[in-house]
């Protein structure tokens, strides 16, 4: 029987069911052993990951290691974490393998390490290995799309490198504009970059009225979501400035695990400590199961995509399209907004304009542009179709292992 090592060790966010229950659908009556390697905070964040890996009915293992945190986000400290992470996953592996002898390996994260690998060369010697690669750079300014890194030009040869290791079988990526950057340059190992959107369902289905009770929320508030890791780049300080304007008839709900400056202005602001007293916000700190993750969507009016500097896709607006729910998308989210320019899926705004902000409310809560948006991600919709994305991750990885 072949062997397969998934490894995650991301610790904010979605991460560890992000791809990994897709992957385990895809190989499911396939006659693989798979085995988890991740780390310890990444389980204690996401406590009911495990039970949604396992609702997938394939059985797998895991493996832990200690976890690595960045310190800071400045190139030295993100370099150092890398170079930390590669020999930490390298030396547990080569202990795992002398005892499992893995056949093929994937990386679900694997921008947390991909330039020492691009430097060091792969850490699982001669077995071949797959990736899933988010957040990419350097091609962006090719389409007019901002980002903060300066580092375009080490990071593009770095990319390059990567894709010459000959054990590196596939990159998945859910950036169309890195796969065509590479085909319109015509680079040699081109052909190991795949794109896929990101696959994106609800287990459950609520309707809006069962879900305000669930959440004791009145139906005359229009209701927006901010959901996911709850840190600084998801524009929640931005977002609460329109209550600056006394509105009354908006109410957010701000869910998932909070960090760092964002989780000390939710918490010890005395602004927000008044939105909360009047009921204008409801905070959700944590991890989120299907089920809860399914009535927060089905009760709110639109989803929060106000990012600041934030050129990448983003998983939420996936799960918005999937309920054919618009979407309140910053100016500043690169991708996104091309996305959004292309298919129509939501509303762009100035998030530090909160005037700008309260218009597009304005405009969301007119049948006009709400059931035009209801129609163009129905359209949008078989993108990001799970059964699509775990066909053709099927097709190659059982070609590869």
């Amino acid at each position: 029987m072949k062997k397969l090592l998934i490894i995650e060790t991301e610790y904010i966010g979605h991460y560890l069911t992000g791809y990994i229950k897709y992957i385990l659908r895809a190989l499911d009556k396939k006659k693989i052993k798979i085995y988890i390697l991740t780390s310890k905070e990444t389980l204690k964040n996401g406590k009911g990951a495990l039970k949604i890996l396992k609702g997938e009915k394939v059985k797998f293992k895991i493996i832990t290691i200690p976890t690595l945190k960045v310190s800071k986000k400045d190139f030295v400290s993100l370099t150092l974490y890398q170079l930390k992470l590669y020999f930490l996953i390298k030396k547990n592996f080569k202990s795992l393998n002398n005892k499992i002898k893995f056949d093929h390996i994937i990386l679900t994260s694997m921008q947390r390490i991909d330039k020492i690998i691009s430097i060091f060369g792969s850490p699982f010697g001669k077995i071949k290995f797959s990736g899933i690669f988010l957040g990419l750079k350097f091609h962006l300014q090719n389409f007019e799309i901002k980002s903060e890194s300066t580092n375009h030009f080490l990071s593009k040869l770095l990319f390059n490198r990567l894709l010459r290791i000959t054990t590196l079988t596939k990159i998945i990526t859910n950036d169309y504009l890195l796969k065509k950057y590479l085909k319109n340059n015509h680079w040699k190992n081109q052909k190991k970059v795949f794109f896929l959107h990101d696959p994106k369902e609800f287990k459950y289905k609520f309707n809006k009225n069962y879900a305000l009770k669930k959440l004791n929320l009145k139906k005359n508030k229009f209701i927006i979501l901010v959901y996911g890791a709850i840190i600084d780049s998801k524009g929640v300080e931005e977002l609460l400035q329109i209550y600056k304007y006394k509105i009354r008839d908006v109410h957010c709900l701000i869910v998932g695990k909070q960090f760092d400056s964002t989780k000390n202005f939710l918490n010890k602001n005395k602004f927000v400590e008044n939105l909360k007293n009047n009921r204008n916000i409801s905070l959700y700190n944590g991890w989120q199961s299907e089920k809860n993750e399914a009535i927060f969507f089905s009760a709110c009016d639109a989803i929060w995509i106000g990012y600041k500097n934030y050129p990448f896709p983003s998983g939420v607006l996936y799960q918005a399209v999937s309920l054919k729910k618009p979407s309140i998308i910053s100016k500043e989210a690169g991708f996104i907004n091309d996305l959004n320019n292309k298919f129509k899926i939501g509303l762009s705004c100035n998030i530090h304009d909160p005037s700008d902000i309260l218009s597009v409310i304005k405009k969301l809560k007119k049948s006009k542009y709400s059931q035009l948006i209801k129609k163009n991600t129905s359209k949008f919709l078989f993108q990001c179709n799970p059964s699509i994305w775990t066909k053709k991750f099927q097709d190659f990885i059982i070609k590869t292992i």
